[in-house]
């Protein structure tokens, strides 16, 4: 018997197997695929499309305010107002300046018109 050894302990010599399943094998360099690039597709041709005429400007307004209006994407149409409670003060290009009339609470479409078409915008009016 050696120095190290004692009654009752067991020597065991091991030796490490490990696979590592997640980690991809290496390949020779002449097993490696080789995958052919792509040609890169032409830019597609495509036509821009206009955004649709709007009336910009508050959707909800006071009692006896005077409001400011703008059309974007048309020029040369007329405004117009669907009853009493504004009335249209000022046009100047494509703007309107329209002063709302009444004290009490309702709505009022402001109607921009050119071509037979009609562009609405739906305005609130909030008592005082």
């Amino acid at each position: 018997m050696d120095s190290i050894t004692t009654e009752g302990i067991i020597a065991v010599y091991l030796k490490e197997d490990y696979t590592n399943e997640f980690e991809e094998p290496e390949l020779p360099e002449e097993e490696i695929p080789v995958v052919p690039e792509e040609p890169t597709p032409e830019p597609a041709m495509f036509r821009m499309r206009r955004p649709e005429p709007q009336i910009i400007g508050p959707i909800e307004v006071h009692a006896f305010d005077v409001v400011n209006y703008t059309i974007e994407g048309l020029s040369g149409g007329t405004w117009s107002l669907s009853n009493k409670r504004a009335r249209i003060a000022a046009v100047s290009g494509s703007s309107v300046e329209i002063e709302i009339t009444t004290g009490k609470s309702g709505s009022v479409t402001l109607i921009y018109t050119i071509d037979g078409m009609e562009i609405k915008h739906n305005i609130s009016i909030l008592s005082l």
